[in-house]
């Protein structure tokens, strides 16, 4: 008697064969298999190309402390009351809003199949710190670890900023009485509305959260952006360097 390869089957013999009958058991999916039967069934992205044709082009002339993430959007900036598409200033900050970097998590109602990261997005420069516009789409326990931004130095070194869900981000679509983030690194620089929100009550907010640079002699290269694939998926709008 022994386990077959696939752990799946249990056959009866004699020896070492086993070629004897075999029954066929049954186990509960791991997370793993979960995940990957869900995003399945999700809808593929269109081709980046295709995508850019819907985003507009990046201001000329634009700010080079707005970093181009034209490489590596995954969604249209859209259909945000009051906040067009463009450089706008949120908090103080210049932002270049022209698209989204969208994530996947597990979530079972997440429609699309989003990366589970984008890579290398290119710095290229100096600074005391970098301000992320972002956001995440579904809830998640506070405490949780949804993400991270790894920060590469052209030195070699690398720092990685963890995103904690209800400390430097949170859901995007919100009741209008939810609490703040409780990270004073975070600050809430815009809450409007969406159809979304207009349709089920409640708010949307994008939090600018400001990584402080441990390391401003020397210069940012890049900058990946990671999901950790739980139920809150991250999204990131914009990056702005501060020098």
């Amino acid at each position: 008697m022994a386990f077959a390869p696939d752990d799946r089957t249990l056959a009866f013999g004699s020896g070492s064969n086993n070629d004897g009958p075999a029954i066929t058991l049954l186990r509960a999916a791991t997370e793993r298999e979960v995940s990957q039967v869900r995003r399945s069934a999700r809808q593929p992205l269109p081709s980046h190309s295709e995508l850019m044709a819907s985003i507009p082009s990046r201001s000329e002339p634009c700010p080079a402390n707005l970093i181009d993430l034209s490489e590596v959007y995954t969604a249209p900036f859209e259909g945000f009351s009051g906040l067009p598409p463009g450089i706008q200033t949120l908090g103080g900050v210049q932002f270049d809003l022209r698209g989204i970097v969208m994530l996947s998590g597990s979530h079972p109602d997440m429609i699309h199949d989003f990366p589970a990261s984008a890579r290398a997005i290119q710095v290229g420069r100096h600074c005391q710190a970098l301000h992320f516009l972002h956001a995440a789409s579904w809830g998640e326990e506070g405490g949780t670890t949804i993400g991270e931004y790894i920060i590469h130095f052209t030195d070699g070194r690398l720092v990685r900023s963890p995103l904690i869900y209800g400390e430097n981000i949170t859901d995007h679509f919100c009741p209008s009485d939810d609490p703040p983030v409780s990270s004073p690194a975070a600050r809430l620089v815009w809450r409007g509305e969406n159809a979304t929100s207009r349709k089920y009550g409640g708010e949307i907010r994008f939090h600018d959260f400001r990584w402080k640079n441990p390391y401003p002699e020397s210069e940012i290269k890049c900058v990946d952006f990671k999901s950790s694939l739980t139920l809150s998926g991250p999204f990131l709008i914009a990056i702005t360097t501060e020098e």
